[in-house]
Formats: structure tokens, C-alpha cells, sequence
């Protein structure tokens, strides 16, 4: 179940999230997401061709057997002259339409993993978490009293050896459970994050680790 999740994580979520999956079920998730995409362009591909050539079969032997029942000529003209469009008219049916995406957008997305070795969500998925996370912001900013104002300044401590301690009125989606920080030319990996009562005022705490230098990142959050 496990594998099956971290399929579904790497195939289809954005790098944020994905990251955020990666770091809760510790899997390779990012070395995951490039093959997927790779596999959806070929697979999708062939299966959208397979399926094209079994539809024009059916419309084209439809198409063959009204032209047999005609007699008119002018009747016979317009399947000649309509006869081509059938090909494309399977671009508008489910089949062709969901194929043709699947095929088109891992092509793209493998596209990208080529020239920047990071791999893009699904685009719908994406469009999807990025109104949530507008969504979010927008209560956030209405519980803490914000909307229409200025937040407050963030209080950024030291509460031990490597440990970084953020407070802040509002939530930052980039900065989820997992999410590698920079912070004053140092790096972070964000641990936990909780709410607290800061005054009168509902808070929320982001616990931090500081990472090894040798440690290599995939890409990094600038906290300033």
C-alpha cells in the first residue's frame, strides 16, 4: 500500500507535496516521478494510437456502409469530403482527450525533467493545490486577524545546538513537514509544525533542524 501511495505521489503531485510524501513515507520519490512521466509519454502514446486505429475501423466501416446506401451524388460527396475529419474528430472523444492528455503532459513534464532535473506535477493537480493553498492562506490570514492588514514581523530563535525555532501569523505552504530551508546562508529541514498561543494570539511554531553540510538538496526554500 505503501509503494502504491508513493506511486500515486510521485506520478501526479508537485514537488512540494511530493517532497512532503517523500519525507513521511521515506521513499526515493523524486527518482520515482522522472521515470513515471517517461512511461506516461510511451504508454500513453501508444495506447492513444492503438485506440485511434480501432475507433477509425468502427466510424470508417459505419461511414463505408451509409455511402452503400446512398445514391445520390451529392450525398456521396459529403461522406468524401467529411470522410478525413473523422480522424480528428476522436481528438474530442474521452478515450482520445484523456490518452491525448496523459501522453502530452508527461512528455512535457519529462521535457522539463530534462533541462532541470526537477519534475513538475500533474498540471491539473498543481492548479489544483495552488487554489488550496490561496484557500488556506486566505483563513489564515482571517483567523490571525490579517486580512486586511499587514501580518506582524516573524520571531525567529535559537532554542538549542542546530535547532531553529519560526513564529509566525500566517502559514507558509512552502514550508511543510520536510521542506529544506535557507535561513541566513544556513540550511534547515523543517521538522514539525504546531500551533501555540503567542500573547493573545493563536501562533504557529515552525521547528527546524539544521542539516549537515554534507547533506545534498534536491532544492531549498529562501526563508528571507
Amino acid at each position: 500500500m505503501t509503494a502504491v501511495l508513493g506511486l500515486l505521489a510521485a506520478a501526479l503531485l508537485p514537488a512540494r507535496l511530493r517532497d512532503r510524501v517523500a519525507f513521511r513515507l521515506e521513499l526515493p520519490l523524486a527518482r520515482w516521478a522522472a521515470a513515471l512521466c517517461a512511461f506516461a509519454a510511451l504508454a500513453g502514446g501508444i495506447a492513444w494510437v492503438l485506440c485511434w486505429l480501432a475507433w477509425m475501423e468502427q466510424v470508417t466501416a459505419a461511414a463505408g456502409d451509409v455511402a452503400v446506401s446512398q445514391v445520390s451524388v451529392p450525398n456521396r460527396g459529403g461522406l468524401m469530403f467529411f470522410g478525413p475529419l473523422l480522424a480528428f474528430s476522436y481528438l474530442f472523444t474521452w478515450t482520445g482527450a484523456l490518452l491525448g492528455y496523459v501522453t502530452l503532459s508527461g512528455a512535457l513534464r519529462s521535457a522539463v525533467w530534462a533541462t532541470t532535473r526537477e519534475v513538475p506535477g500533474d498540471p491539473v493537480i498543481a492548479l489544483g493545490a495552488l487554489l488550496a493553498d490561496g484557500l488556506r492562506t486566505l483563513r489564515a490570514r482571517q483567523r490571525a486577524g490579517t486580512l486586511l492588514r499587514e501580518p506582524p514581523a516573524d520571531l525567529v530563535r535559537a532554542v538549542g545546538d542546530g535547532l531553529l525555532e519560526i513564529v509566525r501569523a500566517e502559514a507558509r505552504a512552502d514550508m511543510a513537514p520536510g521542506a529544506s530551508v535557507e535561513v541566513d546562508g544556513r540550511f534547515y529541514q523543517v521538522v514539525e509544525v504546531r500551533q501555540a498561543l503567542y500573547g493573545k494570539r493563536t501562533v504557529l511554531v515552525y521547528d527546524l533542524r539544521e542539516l549537515p553540510p554534507e547533506n545534498v538538496l534536491r532544492g531549498f526554500v529562501r526563508y528571507r
